[in-house]
């Protein structure tokens, strides 16, 4: 299973250009124009076995547009019923066309705007074409989808914009640039069985209820939409006889992994409009899972299932798990002698439903704690399951499943580097708190470690690697031993003594990963004037009290973050207001080849998890999206009370009650902006 790419390769070169010129050399042109040749390529994704794409089939029609960086219209293109040949380097077959169009020598970069199959859906909000400007592609909706589609002819988009938008300015001859797609429903698929071979099933109809009245193309949707879910659909009528069984000796474990032992049904429309109110079910510890029931004038989509049972009609309703856009729910039903569904689900990342090797590994459920007993935890190890914490102390929790149960439920906790996305250097020196008025009053040599906790289970042979989107190299990670972290750990068979790793393989040993920062901020007087190596000089501040001779003078203590102290580095960042950033991100690779980024740092609004703090927006433990964690090496700030302070999003002066305002936490600057922070508790944790 290949992710559903669109890959747009741009080569650019001019009319009158010489013979044997190389791509790196620029275009020049008189007319302040150059000619721009694009060639358009679709990979699509593998969604079911035996299948070269997909399901067989291609989408219906594929829109491009191509904007400067005034969002004002460079180039549009449509192509109608692509068909497929050639293949890319991933072994996919894709769609290729050739465009031509000019493009003026002023513009910077090209942002992209791509959607397939908009004439596959129904109620579309507006009718996308050549005049159609960007707010009106990214705010598009519809309303449903024309029957009989199948999994590559429903609606798909995809941008390259912002930081994925493709620079032109150096007016080289080619360029490239990749536009990842995402399907903008969810698909639903059920199977039954019984339980007894001699148990006469049989399905008789099945309608989803509270449909939600339109779907976004763009973006996902959300609680704060203006929706409506007073639809009833009708997804299978007539009866479908269950001629496969799961006996209550076989059925232990995954259903997932015995789907031969399943029927499937063929729903009329099995391909969903996203509800932002469907969440994902609790496993109650066992093979099954504890599904909602609907309630009255609950807006939850929910499945009902009318089915005969040894000639007795029976009709029973269970809530949908998450519809997400480009989530496949596998849904696994098997009907008890009694009457009753015991139903397992898997919900997958659309394009990689499969793989050659089983199911992908999936990130820890975030609506309930996995870690909260033995047996959950036992599921997680011996399941295809990935997390990432901030690190802390086995001291007080002994077992990892001890440690990842508290700090499940308390994401104000670990490494506070870590959960709160700082790194300083040099950094503060805690060894010499006095009391809690001396915190952050003095340095230390070295930059501070943001560490993590990273444990992937499974497929076996599945590899990890971990990245850092970091093109100034203001960032590392560190690959030190570490002959502490697991010192007090019980866990039969962990390595006591362990390296910081970059990369691994699906183990039940945690990882630990360290990200620290590359450069000087501040140093020393001497250091500072004598023009060293900011790399290789380090502040002289182990023992600031005694070795510096500064006592309780405050005065003393805020040179050392004073201006004068910045390193040539650190003043042209602080000059010229520049954010030092990263993205932190962690791929994995099955034994496929089906590589892809995992979710690490996911959105926890449906935990159950109740007056804990979660820092960032969205419910989130760390700073960024999805996918990947946003870091900045700040300046170690004199006096701060605590790294929240550093942290959080201010963009106004704040003076509190009985402050004084020229306290440092107070005072807004270009550095104190955070998009990503969760404003609604600061107050509850840096006071």
């Amino acid at each position: 299973m290949k992710p559903c790419y669109l890959y747009i390769i741009m080569s650019i070169f001019s009319l009158l250009a010489l013979p044997g010129c190389r791509d790196e050399e620029a275009v020049q042109t008189s007319e302040g124009t150059r000619t721009v040749t694009v060639n358009l390529g679709i990979a699509m994704s593998r969604v079911t076995e035996g299948s070269s794409i997909g399901d067989g089939s291609t989408p219906k029609d594929m829109k491009v547009w191509i904007f400067d960086q005034n969002n004002s219209l460079v180039d549009y293109y449509e192509i109608d019923n692509p068909t497929f040949s050639g293949s890319d380097a991933l072994g996919e077959l894709v769609n290729t066309n050739e465009h031509v169009f000019e493009l003026d020598n002023t513009i910077t970069y090209l942002n992209f705007y791509v959607v397939l199959n908009s004439d596959n859906v129904t109620g579309l909000s507006y009718n996308l074409g050549r005049e159609s400007l960007v707010d009106e592609i990214k705010a598009a909706t519809f309303t449903g989808l024309a029957d009989n589609l199948e999994d590559n002819q429903v609606p798909i988009y995809g941008e390259a914009t912002g930081e994925d938008a493709l620079p032109v300015e150096d007016h080289k001859k080619s360029y490239s640039v990749t536009i990842k797609t995402k399907r903008a429903v969810s698909k639903l698929e059920l199977f039954f069985t019984k339980e007894s071979e001699k148990s006469n099933l049989a399905i008789t109809g099945i309608t989803l209820t509270n449909i939600p009245n339109k779907g976004f193309l763009a973006r996902k949707a959300t609680t704060n939409d203006e929706l409506t879910y007073s639809r009833t659909e009708t997804l299978f009528t007539g009866s479908l006889t269950i001629n496969k069984h799961l006996t209550e000796e076989t059925a232990l474990g995954d259903f997932s992994t015995q789907a031969e032992s399943f029927n499937t049904i063929t729903l009329s429309q099995p391909y969903l409009l996203e509800n932002p109110y469907n969440t994902a079910w609790s496993d109650n510890g066992k093979t099954d899972y504890e599904f909602p029931q609907p309630e009255e004038a609950d807006e939850k989509a929910y499945v009902t299932v009318a089915y005969t049972l040894n000639n007795k009609e029976e009709e029973r309703s269970f809530v949908l798990p998450e519809t997400k856009r480009n989530i496949w729910n596998k849904i696994f039903v098997r009907v008890n002698d009694n009457g009753e569904l015991i139903i397992q689900y898997k919900a997958l990342p659309w394009q990689l439903v499969k793989s050659s090797i089983g199911y992908a590994p999936q990130h820890v459920s975030t609506s309930s704690n996995p870690f909260a007993n033995e047996t959950s935890y036992n599921e997680f190890i011996n399941g295809n399951n990935y997390v990432l914490f901030p690190l802390e102390n086995y001291e007080d929790y002994h077992t990892t499943q001890g440690l990842f149960n508290h700090l499940y439920d308390n994401p104000q906790k670990g490494d506070n580097e870590a959960r709160l996305c700082i790194i300083t250097r040099p950094t503060y020196d805690e060894s010499t708190y006095k009391d809690d008025k001396d915190k952050h009053m003095s340095l230390k040599t070295g930059s501070a470690g943001a560490r993590y906790y990273f444990m992937l289970t499974g497929p076996e042979g599945a590899t990890w690697e971990a990245h850092l989107n970091d093109p100034d190299g203001n960032f590392a990670f560190s690959n030190s031993v570490n002959d502490d972290d697991f010192t007090n750990c019980t866990d039969e068979g962990f390595s006591k003594e362990v390296r910081m790793a970059t990369h691994g393989i699906a183990r039940e040993q945690p990882y630990i990963i360290q990200i620290v920062a590359t450069h000087l901020y501040t140093s020393d007087g001497d250091h500072y004037t004598s023009g060293i190596s900011d790399l290789d000089t380090e502040p002289r501040f182990e023992n600031v009290y005694e070795d510096l001779g500064l006592g309780t003078d405050e005065d003393k203590w805020e040179t050392y973050f004073d201006y004068t102290y910045l390193t040539t580095w650190g003043k042209d960042k602080w000059d010229n207001k520049k954010t030092v950033e990263a993205e932190f991100y962690i791929t994995v690779k099955l034994t496929d080849g089906t590589e892809y980024e995992l979710t690490i740092n996911p959105s926890f609004k449906e935990c159950n998890i109740e007056n804990k703090y979660f820092p960032f927006k969205e419910k989130r433990r760390f700073a960024g999206t999805d996918t990947r964690i946003w870091f900045r090496h700040l300046r170690a700030q004199y006096g701060w009370r605590n790294l929240e302070c550093l942290a959080r999003d201010l963009k106004e002066d704040i003076i509190e009650d009985g402050e004084d305002e020229a306290q440092p936490w107070n005072k807004a600057d270009w550095w104190t902006v955070n998009p990503y922070w969760n404003s609604e508790h600061v107050e509850s944790v840096w006071k």
